[in-house]
Formats: C-alpha cells, sequence, structure tokens
C-alpha cells in the first residue's frame, strides 16, 4: 500500500540531534521556500523522480526498530505542506512511539491542529533570519510574510509542546546580533539549536563554496542565546 504522501528517504538517528534522542527521521517531499542555501535540493525541486518507499514497508522498517528509537520525526522538504501528515502520524502513534515534526514554520493552524489532537510530541521551529519581512524573504528566496512565523511560535509556546528552535548559521542570512536580539525576544522557549552551515549542492550554487561561523564563533554564540533564553 503507498502511503497518500510519498515517503522519500528515512534515516537512522543517533542522539546528536535536536530531539536528544535516536530517532527515525522521514523525509517528505516539497517545499513552499526556496532557501537558496538549502542543500537538500532533490527533495525540493526534483521530489517527483525521486522514488517513494512504500508507507507499510516504512512501518514495518519502524516497528523493528522502536526498542532503539522510540521517536519518529517528519522532515523534508516541509512536511506540513501534506495534510496526509495527519494520518501517517496516528499509524506511527498506533505503533506505541512518539512523533516529531521539522518545520519550517510557515503552517501555524496546521501545527495547532497536529498538537490539539496530541499527534506529535516535540516539534522543531526554523528560525532562518530575523523577523522582519525584508529579512525573512531576502532569506528564503520568496516574498514572505514572517507574520506566520510568529503566529507558529506563538501557538508552540501556548500549547506547552515540546519545542525546539533551530538556526542554521549562514553567512548574510543571519548575524550574531540578530540572533542574541531575537533570544530576548523569545523568552519562553528553552531551546534554540544553532547549527554550522555546510556548503554543497546548495540551490544557489554562490553557496557551495560559501564558510559558515567558526565553531569557537558558534559555542560562544549558543552560550548567549541560552543565557538570554533563561533570563
Amino acid at each position: 500500500m503507498q502511503s497518500p504522501t510519498a515517503i522519500k528517504g528515512i534515516r537512522f538517528l543517533n542522539a546528536d540531534n535536536w530531539t536528544g534522542k535516536a530517532c527515525v527521521q522521514l523525509m517528505l517531499p516539497f517545499c513552499n521556500l526556496r532557501c537558496p542555501w538549502c542543500n537538500e535540493g532533490d527533495l525540493v525541486l526534483e521530489a517527483r523522480s525521486l522514488p517513494s518507499l512504500d508507507w507499510q514497508e516504512v512501518l514495518a522498517a519502524i516497528s523493528q526498530k522502536k526498542q532503539d528509537m522510540g521517536l519518529v520525526v517528519f522532515s523534508g522538504g516541509e512536511p506540513m505542506m501534506h495534510r496526509a501528515l495527519e494520518g501517517l502520524l496516528r499509524d506511527v502513534k498506533a505503533l506505541g512511539l512518539e512523533t516529531g515534526v521539522e518545520t519550517n514554520g510557515t503552517q501555524p493552524e496546521f501545527v495547532e491542529y497536529l498538537i490539539k489532537q496530541q499527534l506529535l510530541d516535540c516539534v522543531a521551529v526554523d528560525i532562518k533570519a530575523d523577523l522582519t519581512d525584508e529579512a525573512y524573504s531576502r532569506a528564503v528566496g520568496v516574498p514572505f510574510p514572517v507574520s506566520l512565523i510568529v503566529e507558529a511560535l506563538q501557538k508552540v509556546l501556548a500549547l506547552g509542546i515540546n519545542a525546539t528552535l533551530r538556526t542554521t548559521l549562514v553567512p548574510g542570512a543571519i548575524s550574531a546580533e540578530e540572533i542574541t536580539a531575537l533570544a530576548a525576544r523569545l523568552r519562553g522557549f528553552t531551546t534554540w539549536r544553532l547549527s554550522p552551515f555546510v556548503g554543497g549542492k546548495t540551490l544557489d550554487p554562490y553557496f557551495k563554496a560559501e564558510t559558515t561561523f567558526s565553531q569557537i564563533q558558534i559555542s560562544q554564540l549558543q552560550s548567549q542565546v541560552e543565557t538570554l533564553l533563561r533570563s
């Protein structure tokens, strides 16, 4: 049986990820943004040409691993583009497993609905730039109203779900000063994971050879962010 939303990839991750747990990551196709530094271009632009995994076989593989990996995270692409995600989450829940989603925050109403249906145990929301329309539109490659991101953040916080903020430190997209200023605005969240940018096969070839913040800079900034979120 093929799932109504095609699964394009499956990864088994150790605990060194935003969840802090060993987990299964399922990749869903397509995205409504065009971040120029995105290195999942195949999922974003060429998903129809990628082979799909049979959903029942995916569930069987997950079931075999559930003693070691009790969490399944839907990623992409942007998984919230797919209303069939609700059914996939219910199937995973039926196995007795926890569920999570990695989202760009552009579908606040759907995020709220899934949380209220008790279909999500944890959520990671990407923050890609300073929370202004101009900065965000430049960062995500399409004209974009940042009010949607703000709404998603407010809903996630208000509903009390285990939530992680994530930012890839892309040169020119967001600065250290913008991150610390945002951390002061986003008190209430307890975790904001900063990650180095990794070049390679990016949507815009310009970013292919871009360099990221140094590991020392990232560590210092991570410490500042954690202090501001707790204050």
